[in-house]
């Protein structure tokens, strides 16, 4: 949503961006340089709030996935999990919490249900 929200912003002013989070954050470096984009001092300072946001919540997001990381080498059942095709970490841990003892369940289809 922030990364949306920086796009559109920058498009009002005419700066058109890529898609793509690695393209905003070349951009927010750009945005630090006040020589480098010319902006109303107003407009850059709610972008640098915006990007500050940004940061703190891919700092929030990276601490969450370790302490998943770490719960999951504890979990054999989620590592087990985590080995179907398309299954990735949160959805083998959220399996592993959820169902505790598959084996209450009389087939795969009782289980999806």
């Amino acid at each position: 949503m922030i990364v949306n929200a920086i796009r559109a912003h920058l498009a009002e002013f005419g700066i058109v961006t890529a898609q793509g989070p690695r393209k905003i954050v070349e951009i927010i470096g750009r945005l630090e340089n006040p020589d480098d984009i010319e902006l109303p001092s107003f407009a850059r300072s709610a972008l640098l709030s915006l990007a500050a946001q940004l940061g703190s919540l891919t700092e929030e997001i990276l601490r969450i996935k370790r302490q998943l990381m770490a719960r999951q080498r504890q979990s054999q059942a989620s590592q087990r999990l985590e080995t179907i095709p398309g299954a990735g970490l949160i959805t083998a841990m959220a399996l592993a919490a959820s169902v505790p003892e598959p084996s209450v369940c009389k087939s795969g289809r009782q289980f999806a249900a």
